[in-house]
């Protein structure tokens, strides 16, 4: 990145005020998906800024949004990455404290928060992302990158899975 664009990256007096409003819906969004406050901020600064070097970030605020949670996606992708390979490497054995403990203790629903423990990363992505943040399928596919139809696809598949684990809770579709 050259002087000029640093400059020109400068100009963009809308990045705070989306920073602002999206703060922590973004730091939660990150923290379902890596479990972890601690990474859960790193994952958020790392994608903000990208963000801000990007001379490409949207000025708009649902394009920022989107643009921020793929990025926060793709970070937290990064981060599973690294630890099933530093699982496999076996130079340490991970710390046994469960972070997941306190999300359950905020939540009130220990239950769930097993049983969404117990989705894929993608899976928990677009569950959080349609039950928690209110978001359309084709608002979720643009955030992840990925087609509207896999989101349906994956939310029915979220369903069934739910309903497997879990015969007694009542979970039922929403119809969008």
């Amino acid at each position: 990145m050259t002087k000029e664009d640093t400059l020109a990256a400068a100009d963009r007096p809308w990045f705070e005020l989306h920073v602002r409003l999206l703060a922590r819906p973004a730091y939660q969004f990150s923290l379902m998906l890596t479990q972890n406050p601690a990474i859960a901020e790193d994952v958020l600064q790392d994608a903000l800024t990208q963000l801000w070097a990007s001379p490409g970030t949207p000025s708009e605020e649902a394009e920022f949004r989107r643009y921020l949670y793929r990025a926060i996606a793709s970070r937290a992708t990064d981060y599973h990455r690294r630890q099933a390979l530093s699982r496999r490497l076996r130079f340490w054995q991970p710390a046994p404290a469960d972070p997941m403990a306190e999300i359950d203790r905020r939540a009130g629903d220990e239950e769930m928060g097993r049983l969404l423990r117990r989705m894929s990363p993608r899976e928990r992505q677009v569950a959080y992302l349609y039950y928690f943040e209110d978001q359309s399928p084709d608002d979720v596919g643009r955030s992840l990158g990925i087609k509207p139809a896999t989101v349906r696809v994956l939310l029915h598949r979220v369903i069934a899975k739910l309903r497997r684990l879990a015969p007694a809770l009542k979970i039922e579709e929403q119809s969008s």
